[in-house]
């Protein structure tokens, strides 16, 4: 089994150290899954898009939108 980062480790030192995950890896998922168009091309069998991942989308494109 391979050594956990350090950062994640439950007995590291608390120092001044936070964990801060990359939305740019992780958004893109949310918005293939919320792409309306691309699931309306699909036909009809395909589940609907859950409100749960529109309201993601919506959260995580916030502080993108500041950006632009």
């Amino acid at each position: 089994m391979a050594a956990a980062i350090p950062l994640f480790r439950v007995d590291r030192d608390r120092g001044p150290l936070t964990q801060a995950l990359c939305w740019a890896h992780l958004r893109p998922k949310f918005f293939v899954l919320a792409d309306i168009a691309l699931n309306t091309k699909r036909g009809k069998n395909v589940a609907p898009i859950s409100p749960i991942v529109l309201e993601a989308v919506k959260r995580i494109d916030a502080p993108f939108d500041i950006e632009r």
